[in-house]
């Protein structure tokens, strides 16, 4: 659910249908990265993933959830990043 609700947030999705359709869709893999625990097995299942949503997505939107940080600490580093940017680029008193 939570994987779901910030590709939405991020990627900007209304439309219900396609909301439900994301939820099914990441249902389905997170049920079965509980039946792999290899590397081998996480890149390939990772893969079909991005393959059905290329399928569902829009290109912009798909071009966005590719531009993505993979991992959560990876996102709260970008948040942290942009904040440093616009501090530096607003003017100083």
């Amino acid at each position: 659910m939570k994987q779901t609700e910030m590709l939405v947030r991020d990627l900007e999705i209304s439309d219900t249908t396609l909301r439900d359709t994301i939820y099914r869709i990441h249902l389905r893999y997170a049920r079965s990265r509980q039946e792999s625990f290899t590397r081998t097995e996480a890149v390939e299942r990772m893969n079909r993933l991005l393959s059905e949503l290329k399928l569902i997505l829009t290109p912009q939107q798909f071009e966005r959830l590719m531009s993505i940080p993979r991992q959560q600490g990876a996102r709260v580093h970008r948040a942290e990043r942009d904040s440093l940017d616009q501090d530096a680029t607003s003017p100083t008193p």
